[in-house]
């Protein structure tokens, strides 16, 4: 989860800014504090409420990411994007 709009001067400022121009099949690249890079392609998008936490439950048999802000302008829901482990440890 991170906020629509980070903190001012900072690397993640916008990082979720633009969140909701991802669609289905868009790739998701990660890199973790070892350096090793993970390669994910976006499966679902949607907008649920805040009380929604089930979005956050593992899925047996699978390696997903999912993604999550707040939706604008007001704030009130929450956008959800997930995508699939293609390439990386699993």
């Amino acid at each position: 989860a991170g906020h629509r709009i980070g903190f001012e001067g900072t690397p993640s400022y916008y990082v979720f800014f633009r969140l909701d121009e991802l669609r289905e099949g868009d790739e998701i690249r990660l890199q973790d504090a070892a350096g090793d890079e993970y390669l994910y392609r976006v499966t679902e998008t949607k907008v649920v409420g805040p009380d929604a936490v089930d979005v956050m439950n593992v899925v047996d048999g699978k390696s997903l990411i999912t993604l999550q802000t707040c939706t604008l302008p007001d704030y009130k829901d929450r956008l959800i994007v997930q995508g699939e482990l293609v390439e990386g440890q699993a």
